[in-house]
């Protein structure tokens, strides 16, 4: 399976986007870092979860 194959495979789990998204935070691209962490959040985390990442989302303000 090729790179490409694998990452699309994981666009549905939330941990690639929350992972996705502190890595753009980190390179000062908060508004990419801003969509990725929303992306993790819609598609589905547990409460606790939920909350770090509206958390991460208002650091980015």
């Amino acid at each position: 399976m090729a790179l490409v194959e694998a990452i699309e495979g994981l666009d549905a789990y939330p941990w690639w986007h929350a992972t996705r998204g502190e890595l753009l935070c980190r390179m000062g691209r908060p508004a990419a870092a801003r969509a990725a962490y929303e992306r993790a959040l819609a598609l589905g985390m547990s409460a606790p979860q939920a909350e770090h990442m509206r958390r991460r989302i208002t650091g980015l303000s």
